[in-house]
């Protein structure tokens, strides 16, 4: 007696296909429960020898889409990883984006002092020609 179908499988030397085909039947006296008893299930086994090969056959055909199911996700992870090595041929390095953007922003910051600069003096200018009501451009 086991405790399970797969321990009896490993026990016993009997596939569990031919286990499994044995509970989906309802073989008598094989199963209570969980457990399975070798002396009903070998006696099973000789009575019903077109179950068992269709029990191997039907698992063959499963063993068979696994097969294929594998195949085409193997494909697919070598299609996505030449995908990826083409993108990551075409991209720019993080380190090279990095250093450009600082370089960009430290004129920007440069560029947008000067602006400030002239625009404090605009308005400095402007204060001063409102106050004299004179421009400053014909005071000489």
């Amino acid at each position: 007696m086991c405790d399970s179908m797969t321990q009896a499988a490993r026990q016993w030397g009997i596939p569990l296909p031919i286990i499994r085909r044995a509970r989906v039947l309802g073989a008598a006296n094989v199963f209570r429960g969980q457990r399975v008893y070798e002396t009903p299930l070998r006696a099973w086994i000789k009575a019903n020898p077109a179950e068992v090969k269709k029990a191997m056959k039907d698992d063959s055909a499963r063993a068979d889409i696994a097969r294929l199911k594998l195949e085409k996700l193997r494909a697919e992870v070598s299609m996505l990883e030449e995908r990826n090595r083409r993108l990551a041929a075409s991209m720019i390095p993080k380190k090279t984006v990095l250093e450009v953007w600082a370089d960009v922003w430290s004129i920007v910051a440069e560029e947008s002092e000067k602006l400030m600069s002239a625009d404090k003096h605009r308005v400095l200018i402007h204060r001063c020609e409102s106050q004299l009501a004179v421009p400053l451009a014909t005071v000489a």
